[in-house]
């Protein structure tokens, strides 16, 4: 991943049970955000940091594009090949995952048409002396935010065992839909009552594991372009290009309570 490894000005507001803010100098490219996180001086463990850190969200011109909780990040960032470091949570904006570096910086974050960016870290009631800081790899390149890649989060309740459908929103491809959850027993997709997957957690993931991705404890990661070629995004137009008139998540589910999902889709900013 080519740029800049540079500081970005400081979080405002950090303290127990608030949600500090910073805002990215909106200039160059970026390629990676990296909050450091420590208690005092020391870096936080990732215990630490899932206990004292409640949610990070990413917003541009005022609208999210990115929502995570420190666990969520932590189990993507493995997925995709980036184990913790104690005091750091990267956010990748280019993928280094991806093969050949057209395809690892497409998803870059260029600011040329951006006035603001602003990270939000929502800390616990019980964080422990938390002190926050942002780097990040940045590139002088002037360049409009194209197509990058959003994070959003979901739940679905379950009440019942058996089929539950998730209704999930067909606006922008998706890279990947991650469960958090682990009474699933099967995992079916339909676009236009055409089944995209229907099989087992485990057969999913064998898939990744042929893919060289590793799949984390109590998620299941449905991803479609495993192979890292950005074209194997699942598209939500059909081959006319007209809009995906359909298009559910069925999960099999041998117990009630709920699965939070996180999702990965391609496109504009919102």
């Amino acid at each position: 991943m080519r740029g800049h490894l540079i500081p970005v000005s400081n979080f405002s507001g950090v303290a127990p049970g608030q949600r500090p803010t910073l805002d990215v100098p909106p200039s160059g490219t970026y390629k990676k955000f990296d909050i450091l996180c420590s208690r005092g001086a020391i870096p936080m463990t990732q215990a630490q940091v899932i206990s004292d850190i409640e949610e990070i969200v990413i917003k541009v011109e005022g609208k999210v594009q990115r929502r995570y909780t420190p666990a969520a990040l932590v189990a993507l960032n493995a997925l995709y090949g980036k184990t913790f470091e104690d005091g750091h949570l990267p956010i990748y904006l280019a993928e280094p995952h991806r093969e050949g570096a057209a395809q690892v910086e497409a998803y870059a974050w260029g600011m040329a048409d951006i006035s603001i960016c602003q990270i939000e870290v929502k800390l616990a009631d019980a964080a422990v002396d938390p002190r926050l800081a942002m780097e990040a790899i940045w590139s002088p390149a002037r360049a409009n935010m194209g197509t990058i890649k959003k994070v959003k989060t979901f739940n679905l309740p379950v009440t019942a065992t058996g089929a539950n459908t998730w209704p999930a929103p067909k606006v922008d491809p998706y890279a990947a839909i991650h469960l958090l959850n682990t009474d699933i027993n099967k995992v079916k997709i339909l676009r236009d009552n055409t089944e995209v997957v229907n099989v087992s957690p485990a057969s999913i993931h064998s898939r990744l594991d042929d893919n060289g991705l590793t799949p984390q404890a109590g998620w299941t990661h449905v991803v479609f372009d495993a192979t890292g070629d950005l074209p194997d995004a699942l598209p939500m137009r059909t081959s006319t290009g007209d809009p995906v008139g359909d298009f559910r998540v069925e999960l099999d589910m041998s117990a009630v309570g709920g699965v939070d999902i996180l999702t990965e889709t391609i496109g504009a900013r919102d």
